[in-house]
């Protein structure tokens, strides 16, 4: 898979998503939750979110280049508490799964330069090879990112694509609900092959995420914010993250819809969700 906008493109071997059920990890024991139980959930947690998130105070910071990106200052003491998800009027049990952290995901094609209108499920659509496509996702808590290229049974299975300072955008809070399509035009690999990727979702305000720290007031004694130690430390933070992530915090899998296309994001989204303050997917694209 080629990722690229701008000036960049990175040749991806083993690149892709398409996210099955089968490939999810469960978070907690048990079977597939029910997706109108998950939706339930993630609209209550979105309103709680968007709730604390009124007061939060988003402020520019300085990226290498001259480049400046908005992140809510939460505060490392901020939680959002776990959502019970149940049947929508269901009882909720000592068994009933939880989840602070609620992700959808979805896949745009590209055919010249702009997006089909169509919106597809990641884990029934076939690509066709060099099928270009953009990835968005909506999530029910504010959350950073980071997004892998993946390579199976390889010496080297994982690379990052982002958080990278040619795109500040993948520096920034993503807000409870609103989609966010990631800075990157991507372009399946032109062959028959399965591509594999990776996202991990971090809830703003966990630790280390130095970007959420407020910058020193000016007049204050300390020395002006360097743009690229704040870079590097955010980085190697979510890549700290990830790893513990994919070691431990693999999202649960929501029952699948049936519908492949769609205008509508909520008809085609993969669903999932974990009871930590971050969580790891891997999706795996078919052609």
């Amino acid at each position: 898979m080629k990722v690229s906008t701008k000036v960049l493109t990175l040749t991806v071997g083993v690149t892709a998503l398409a996210l099955g059920v089968s490939q999810l990890a469960p978070a907690q024991p048990g079977k597939a939750v029910s997706r109108q139980a998950f939706m339930a959930a993630f609209a209550k947690q979105k309103a709680n979110a968007q709730g604390v998130m009124k007061t939060a105070k988003v402020t520019e910071r300085a990226l290498p280049g001259g480049a400046r990106v908005k992140v809510a200052n939460v505060s490392k003491d901020l939680r959002f508490n776990p959502v019970p998800i149940a049947p929508v009027g269901g009882t909720v049990t000592p068994m009933t799964p939880t989840a602070t952290v609620l992700v959808k995901i979805w896949a745009a094609p590209v055919v010249g330069d702009k997006e089909t209108g169509q919106f597809v499920n990641l884990s029934l659509y076939k690509w066709r090879p060099k099928e270009r496509f953009y990835l968005y996702f909506e999530s029910a808590v504010p959350v950073h990112i980071g997004l892998y290229q993946d390579y199976p049974n390889t010496t080297n299975p994982t690379r990052k694509v982002l958080p990278d300072t040619n795109y500040p955008d993948s520096f920034k809070t993503i807000m409870p609900g609103v989609p966010y399509r990631f800075p990157i035009l991507m372009e399946m690999d032109n062959t028959n092959e399965a591509e594999f990727m990776s996202i991990v979702f971090v809830s703003a305000g966990t630790e280390p995420l130095v970007i959420n720290q407020p910058p020193e007031k000016p007049g204050s004694g300390s020395p002006p914010e360097d743009p690229n130690a704040v870079a590097r430390k955010y980085q190697g933070a979510i890549d700290s993250i990830a790893t513990k992530a994919r070691a431990k915090a693999r999202f649960a899998p929501v029952q699948p819809t049936t519908v492949m296309t769609s205008t509508s994001p909520d008809d085609v989204a993969v669903c999932a969700f974990g009871p930590e303050n971050y969580g790891f997917i891997q999706l795996k694209l078919f052609k």
